[in-house]
């Protein structure tokens, strides 16, 4: 299928202490790359890992944000970022994350207007979840995995929280659930 991570990201990157003695962990796990590019499959998604090799020239750049709440329809909204123009590509699958994705239920592709598109850069600006340190040692059993890519000058960065309740991948996340217009 489609690689959405660099190959990287499976060799041991975190050591987390659980059950007072150290284990390690790679950045994504076979589970993991399983479990998320199931869900970007069914959305009909791009790798925005294999788009950063195009933005190195082109002065366009990428976010994804992905939403995928254990009970609840999977959402993934997307921002292609060029010179004076953001569209926002948001996208609701029909499943529950905790079993099958399902199909696209809702979709929208729209220019964000200036103020959106201010507000979604101060958020970047402000607090970026790519400059917060990983959170790989986080577990939960029920709750909502936040991820946040970004495809930039030809770099590829990922930011991943489980459940966040404040920072800036909930500031990040809930305003691009706000721009889809959805409830």
């Amino acid at each position: 299928g489609i690689q959405y991570f660099p190959p990287s990201f499976g060799k041991i990157m975190h050591v987390c202490n659980f059950k007072g003695y150290p284990e390690c962990f790679p950045e994504i796990d076979a589970f993991e790359n399983e479990w998320y590019s199931k869900h970007w499959d069914a959305a009909q998604e791009p790798s925005v890992y294999r788009l950063s090799g195009s933005t190195k020239s082109a002065q366009k750049s990428h976010l994804r944000f992905t939403w995928l709440p254990t009970f609840h329809n999977p959402v993934i909204v997307r921002f292609e970022i060029t010179p004076g123009s953001t569209t926002i590509i948001a996208k609701e699958l029909s499943g529950a994350v905790g079993y099958d994705p399902g199909t696209i239920k809702r979709q929208i592709t729209r220019k964000l207007d200036s103020t959106e598109a201010r507000r979604l850069t101060q958020v970047m600006a402000t607090a970026s979840p790519f400059d917060e340190p990983p959170a790989k040692c986080e577990i939960g059993a029920d709750g909502s995995q936040w991820m946040l890519e970004r495809a930039s000058n030809g770099a590829y960065a990922y930011a991943n929280r489980w459940s966040p309740q404040t920072g800036s991948m909930r500031d990040f996340g809930i305003l691009a659930l706000q721009l889809t217009g959805w409830k």
